[in-house]
């Protein structure tokens, strides 16, 4: 074996040594690999017009979570949020100013119409929402 083929054998071991994955078996049924809302309290979904999106905010510390700015679009003060079974508001969000922002334009009914995407550097997409108030009920919750 030469050097070239020891060194490409050798990155592709190195490279499997870090690689993360979830695997997925043919014999496990589905059910196995879906866990619970009520399992993860300080980890909630975000909303668009009342339906689920592909976002999560995490808790952090009373009264803030983290997401990608992003998943912002649509929240703004006064946005209800549902975390672990409880309603609660957004008081107020912060991005990073490299990063932009991203605006839902909506006409005299509320419907979005556009978007204003003002992103300037994607690689900032990092947001913190402020507000989060129903902390109490999920530290019991996780034994905190």
């Amino acid at each position: 074996m030469n050097l070239i083929s020891k060194l490409i054998i050798g990155g592709l071991i190195t490279a499997s040594l870090h690689a993360n994955a979830m695997i997925i078996r043919h014999d496990v049924n589905d059910d196995k690999y879906v866990q619970q809302a009520s399992d993860y309290p300080a980890i909630f979904p975000l909303k668009d017009d009342g339906k689920t999106k592909n976002c999560v905010g995490t808790l952090l510390a009373p009264q803030w979570a983290v997401t990608a700015a992003h998943c912002t679009i649509l929240l703004e003060p006064g946005s209800q949020l549902e975390i672990a079974g409880k309603q609660t508001e957004v008081h107020s969000i912060h991005l990073p100013p490299e990063y932009g922002y991203m605006k839902a334009i909506k006409n005299e009914q509320g419907k979005i119409i556009d978007i204003e995407d003002k992103v300037k550097d994607p690689s900032f997409d990092i947001a913190l929402i402020n507000g989060v108030r129903v902390i109490e009920f999920i530290l019991k919750q996780l034994h905190i």
